[in-house]
């Protein structure tokens, strides 16, 4: 049965987040590893082009991230994902590293600057321009499924108290544009991100 979230508390969560701010949490565990998530918030209407323009170039972002820290052997895994709200987005990355005393240090002037450097910068516009024709493609060619529907309306119910037309959302897809990926790819570029460090801290 799908979750009931009270979306009125939504924006009494996490009322001490602030771009580049860095967290630090101890789990209690003592297991000699620690998870780093850069988190970013930026503005972006909930269905538009631009917001959905967003889920096509993350999986893109994710390989790359991959590639990248497998080949330095920097992480034991990574992740990158995103929230949605009906008024910004929030952007995850996600790695999983051996904890070391100088964690800050290393996250802020070592970690971060790389994947910024070797990961977000190197999406090119040939990759961008790959991203876009293969949208069009798929969403000439897929079949919008009853799960897909039905993931829609209770989305829509519970946000917006409407049903949300499905075939409106493919319509969105059809016209995303480079430019919305290339927004995408300078507001993580130039926005900084809050940084969360948790597990074997201490």
């Amino acid at each position: 049965s799908p979750q009931i979230v009270d979306r009125s508390l939504e924006d009494l969560t996490n009322k001490e987040f602030s771009p580049g701010k860095f967290f630090k949490y101890d789990n209690g565990l003592s297991y000699k590893l620690v998870t780093i998530t850069f988190v970013w918030k930026i503005d972006a209407d909930d269905f538009t082009p631009q917001a959905l323009a967003l889920s096509r170039l993350l999986p893109v972002i994710n390989e790359a991230l991959f590639r990248h820290i497998r080949g330095k052997g920097l992480s034991y895994s990574s992740h990158v994902y995103k929230a949605d709200h009906k008024k910004f987005k929030f952007v995850f990355i996600e790695l999983t590293i051996p904890k070391n005393p100088n964690i800050e240090k290393i996250v802020t002037d070592e970690i971060f600057p790389d994947i910024k450097k070797n990961v977000l910068s190197k999406i090119s516009d040939e990759d961008l321009s790959r991203i876009n024709k293969k949208e069009k493609l798929i969403q000439e060619a897929a079949i919008i499924s009853q799960r897909n529907r039905y993931d829609h309306l209770l989305y829509g119910l519970d946000v917006y108290k409407k049903i949300i037309s499905v075939e409106a959302i493919r319509e969105m897809y059809k016209v995303i544009t480079i430019e919305h990926l290339k927004a995408w790819k300078k507001s993580l570029a130039t926005t900084a991100p809050a940084i969360v460090v948790s597990g074997d801290i201490d």
